[in-house]
């Protein structure tokens, strides 16, 4: 059974604004769409899955710890992201690169990048890689966030070892109610 993980992704634009706005927090919205559910085609139900491959690596999806609350990542004073790395494969893969890219969305400017390097995964396991003491990022009203796993060699399966998820950013207006 694979983790239920919650695509939350690269809310650390958040952060970075309700950090440096405290005025506003609450008042900030992110809604997260994950790019590449979004664009494929749901598996018909009784379809015959393919036989697995000798060698598959793939995102299963992304989580923050804490939890992508204002309060909680205030009171936590640091923000971790975290990506599941499952081995699909039926060999044990050394040396496995995980990158995680945020970009403008408007000009693909990257903005961040960070990379961690898992030394074994074995056939079947899944383990979370942790992008630790993320940075403060310059704000925009969109995102990419970009997860991916290097493919092994000689892997031919490619199409889940990257996963992207737009973040659009915005900010309520405060109205006289909202004031103690």
């Amino acid at each position: 059974m694979r983790p239920n993980l919650v695509n939350r992704a690269a809310l650390v634009c958040l952060v970075a604004l309700m950090l440096a706005s405290p005025l506003v927090a609450g008042c900030v919205q992110v809604q997260v769409t994950d790019v590449d559910r979004a664009t494929s085609t749901p598996t018909v139900y009784g379809e015959l899955t393919p036989p697995r491959e000798v060698r598959d690596l793939a995102i299963l999806g992304i989580e923050f710890n804490p939890p992508l609350k204002y309060e909680e990542v205030l009171a936590a004073g640091r923000l971790t992201l975290l990506v599941a790395v499952e081995n699909r494969g039926l060999v044990v893969e050394n040396n496995v690169l995980v990158e995680a890219r945020l970009a403008d969305v408007t000009d693909s400017d990257v903005l961040a990048r960070r990379s961690e390097r898992l030394d074994t995964l074995a056939p079947g396991e899944v383990r979370l890689v942790r992008f630790d003491s993320l940075a403060l990022i310059p704000y925009r009203s969109a995102y990419l966030m970009t997860v991916s796993v290097t493919p092994a060699p000689g892997e031919t399966h490619t199409l889940d070892n990257q996963r992207s998820y737009r973040l659009a950013v915005s900010v309520a207006t405060p109205t006289p109610s909202s004031f103690p």
